[in-house]
């Protein structure tokens, strides 16, 4: 690389520390209109060189844009932030109104009455009361996968009292077809998002890790 002026230098190493020499180099390679303004000029074989690490940087990336197609963006506790509190904001704001509205909790009682639930008295406020606390602390993340086997529980006495004639109402023409309206249920869905809490966690932004944290680190490390 030569500096074109008056009178005309080269870069060497008698001349600039190679040190210096690489950063004159480095700057002006990637900023032409400094090369302009101080009537350096960038040779060929440099060119080539960025083109060559520029390219290779393109190479670079598509691995990772791969990557991301078939193992994710890499956020699971965002993932499971947002599984949490989709299927914890579901079951409190049910159990709130089967609660606190008269009409939703004369439902309530009317539907237990006649699948012939025992203890109408006793499970017209309990379920709800089940369904309203327990999917508060699975939003807030307070144990949430102790809370979310509460409401697997709700769920699958649902599905067992209900889901059967629901399904048959679909007439389905098929076993294939018969699974598929089984997973067509709600009741299904929100298991499997349950489910997801009990085996992977709540995520991030949990209130339980202000009393967990505290706890872990007070205990003395084993070794």
């Amino acid at each position: 690389m030569i500096f074109h002026g008056e009178p005309a230098v080269r870069l060497q190493a008698q001349t600039i520390p190679r040190k210096q020499k690489n950063n004159i180099r480095s700057a002006l390679r990637y900023c032409p209109m400094l090369a302009r303004r101080t009537g350096v000029n960038i040779s060929v074989t440099t060119r080539q060189k960025v083109k060559r690490i520029r390219s290779a940087n393109r190479a670079a990336e598509a691995p990772v844009m791969i990557d991301s197609f078939s193992n994710g963006l890499g956020w699971p506790e965002f993932g499971l932030l947002l599984n949490r509190i989709a299927v914890g904001t579901f079951f409190m704001l049910s159990g709130y109104h089967k609660l606190f509205n008269a009409q939703r909790h004369r439902e309530l009682k009317a539907q237990l009455e006649s699948l012939h639930i025992p203890a109408v008295k006793i499970n017209e406020w309990w379920v709800p009361f089940v369904e309203f606390s327990a999917g508060t602390a699975v939003v807030g993340g307070l144990f949430a996968p102790l809370a979310a086997v509460g409401l697997i529980v709700v769920i699958v006495i649902a599905a067992a009292t209900t889901g059967r004639a629901r399904v048959d109402s679909f007439k389905p023409i098929d076993a294939a077809d018969r699974l598929d309206d089984w997973l067509y249920l709600p009741e299904s869905l929100y298991m499997f998002m349950l489910l997801t809490v009990v085996m992977a966690g709540a995520g991030g932004c949990r209130l339980d890790s202000f009393i967990l944290d505290p706890l872990a680190a007070a205990q003395p490390a084993r070794y």
